[in-house]
């Protein structure tokens, strides 16, 4: 991808720096491990029928969609220097509100009472400064 974009689109590309690009890196590797944190938590909460509103949950309530807006976007950004990847959050984030109204009414049908009151104290993707 950096040397698509480079030898492509010169002009849509920030010159080289060794510092973000690993701090990019590093910001990717810490969304795919808060990724597969939230992974494991989901799947162990729908294998006993549980809301999981605990660990990264406790946080945002669309963990796997924030980490996407949140890290690993920024951090493609930060490693390949493609300015046509700073929109990419903003439009990651019109995507997943569509898909989160229907899994927010999903979790409201199944867990009733239990997940308004998460609702109203947690945000969906982006985490409320406590």
């Amino acid at each position: 991808m950096i040397i698509t974009n480079r030898y492509y689109f010169p002009n849509l590309s920030l010159s080289y720096n060794p510092v973000s690009f690993w701090f990019g890196i590093v910001v990717i590797l810490i969304g795919i491990a808060i990724l597969f944190k939230a992974a494991v938590q989901v799947h162990r909460g729908f294998d006993l029928g549980k809301l999981v509103t605990d660990g990264v949950y406790a946080y945002v309530r669309h963990p796997v969609y924030a980490v996407w807006i949140l890290f690993i976007a920024p951090g493609l950004f930060l490693a390949t220097g493609a300015l046509f990847l700073i929109a990419l959050p903003f439009l990651m984030y019109a995507v997943f509100r569509t898909l989160i109204v229907e899994e927010d009414e999903y979790l409201k049908q199944k867990f009733g009472q239990e997940f308004t009151d998460y609702t109203k104290k947690v945000n969906s993707i982006i985490p409320k400064l406590r």
